[in-house]
Parts: C-alpha cells; structure tokens; sequence
C-alpha cells in the first residue's frame, strides 16, 4: 500500500499514471475487506479519469468496477447495479459484445443481481457470459466448465434442479475434456 500510494505523491492528482495507481490502492482495500477505505478513493479515481480520459472512454472501465464493488460491499446494491451497468456499456462500446472484459463485468452484474434477490436477470447474466466464453475459448475450457457449474449452483439453490442438473453435466462434461486435473477442491 505505502509503495502505491508513494507512486500516487510522485506523479501528483493530476498525471494519467495515478488512475492506474488510484485503481491498485482501491482493488488493495476491497480485497482486504476495507470498502469504507476503497469507497472515496475509488470515487475519486472515477472522478480524476473521467475528467482526464472522457466519460466514454474505456480507461474509467476499471476505476468504475472498483467503485462498484466497493459500494456492492457496503450494501450499496443499486448503486453498485448502476455503475457495473455503465462500466458494462462502456466496454461494449470499445471491445463489442464478445470480449473477455464484457464476461467480467457480467460475473459481476449476476453478484449484485444475486444479492438484490433478481435470481433471472442473474441467470440472464451468467448465461451471456457462458456464450462469450465459450465463443473466446471453446466448450471445453476450465473457464467454461466453471461458469456451468455456477450456473447450476444458482439453480439449485433456487430449486430448479432439471435446469440445475443441464448446467451442472455440461460442467463435469467440460471438465473432463478439459485435462485439468485440479478443480479446486471438486
């Protein structure tokens, strides 16, 4: 944290590097369960690129996640909602709508519908993202196999176990063509 936030007093608030460096110190903060400590920075990084970069432009892509995840741990639900949507459009827009950075943001669009209890449109989410992996990497890549068996997961917990199960062998399926050995515990 000290040697990023140094980096931070060298270029001064005002240098295109210090959004790079805001978003280091912030995805620092939310992954060390310090969202109150992310949430300003993470407001003030959106802030400083939008007004070097444009509100357009893809390199707020990232600080705009950061504000988001940091507003999602905080319980700020439709906050959160709002800016993983803006931050989606935002990469549509420069990547289209098959890229790997368009899949992220929807895991975390699904997250925050799955917390908001809209168990569809997380569903929704997931299974776009499911189309875009499987066009980047094949039906076989471990990437894949994990977002079935999320997909699955999902349905069973909401007790839809035909969907649940569809999901969930498509999952062992692409595992197993995968030749990954270690599944994290499976």
């Amino acid at each position: 944290i000290k040697r990023v936030e140094d980096e931070i007093a060298a270029h001064g608030k005002t240098h295109p590097d210090v959004v790079e460096a805001m978003s280091r110190l912030v995805r620092i903060y939310n992954e060390r369960g310090q969202p109150s400590r992310a949430l300003p920075l993470a407001a003030e990084c959106v802030a400083l690129a939008e007004a070097l970069f444009g509100a357009r432009d893809v390199r707020i892509a990232v600080p705009i996640n950061n504000l988001a995840v940091a507003h999602s741990k905080l319980g700020n639900l439709q906050e959160a909602l709002a800016l993983h949507e803006r931050g989606l459009r935002i990469r549509e827009r420069a990547f289209g709508p098959n890229h790997s950075a368009v899949a992220a943001v929807l895991l975390n669009l699904s997250t925050v519908h799955l917390s908001l209890a809209d168990h569809e449109s997380a569903v929704s989410a997931l299974k776009r993202r499911q189309t875009i992996l499987e066009g980047l990497h094949g039906p076989n890549h471990r990437a894949v196999a994990q977002g079935w068996s999320n997909l699955g997961e999902l349905l069973a917990r909401r007790d839809e176990h035909a969907r649940a199960r569809r999901f969930l062998e498509r999952s062992i399926s692409a595992w197993q063509k995968s030749g990954v050995s270690d599944r994290g515990g499976w």
